[in-house]
């Protein structure tokens, strides 16, 4: 090859490596923009029950979600759609928990028949076994304050910002997971601690099972995705 020839692949190969180094620096500053924003996005809708798993969907539809003001209706018409596909969560826990298999049939089966008031205690209770199962970790014990799960979560994101921030609905406690000290004398939303303590007796109904999914999809994937 003559001295042209080379000479023109050199200056290829730099204006291609300007190019990336420029794609990097502008993707890491997008996700320094977007990071913060999202987190609190995906905090105020599991604030309110819902837990969307972010690969499902782009920031920006997660802003737009985030700002809807009767979000139990817009999931409840398009929780297979935005969440996840209820027979085929089913199936993926059934192969990663062969053990649990009876327990998944039967849950999944009672919130299909209706019966809401025995499928969300077995959703809390297969929702924390199988975080126990994947880092040996609880979603509804406190340790000083945040879930127990979190600093275990953290063993395996805590390097990555953009991870952190998407797994922010279990590394903080929400709605659903808080202590009597942290619920107001007002709270009236679906809480586990309520639920299986006999304390509240009006939580069986669809929208809170569909939120108990939620839950159950979010920490599985959110998860697996981490140690894996």
């Amino acid at each position: 090859m003559n001295q042209s020839g080379q000479h023109n692949k050199i200056v290829i190969c730099e204006t291609l490596l300007k190019q990336l180094i420029t794609y990097q620096r502008e993707l890491q500053e997008g996700i320094a923009r977007i990071t913060p924003q999202t987190e609190l996005c995906m905090l105020q809708l599991a604030e309110e029950g819902w837990y969307i798993f972010p690969d499902d969907l782009d920031f920006q539809q997660i802003n737009e979600i985030a700002c809807i003001k009767n979000k139990d209706v817009f999931f409840g018409n398009n929780f297979n759609n935005l969440i996840c596909e209820t027979t085929e969560l089913e199936r993926l826990l059934i192969s990663r928990f062969p053990e649990r298999e009876k327990c998944f049939i039967e849950t999944f089966e009672a919130h299909q028949t209706g019966k809401y008031y025995l499928s969300i205690p077995a959703f809390f209770l297969q929702t924390d076994g199988i975080t126990h199962d994947l880092i040996s970790g609880h979603v509804f014990r406190s340790d000083n304050g945040r879930p127990s799960c979190s600093q275990k979560l953290l063993d395996y994101i805590e390097h990555n910002k953009l991870s952190m921030a998407l797994a922010a609905p279990i590394l903080t406690k929400t709605n659903i997971n808080k202590t009597e000290k942290q619920r107001t004398k007002d709270f009236n939303s679906l809480n586990r601690h309520l639920v299986m303590h006999g304390e509240s007796t009006d939580y069986g109904t669809k929208t809170n099972s569909l939120k108990a999914i939620s839950l159950l999809n979010f920490v599985y994937r959110t998860l697996s995705k981490a140690i894996s």
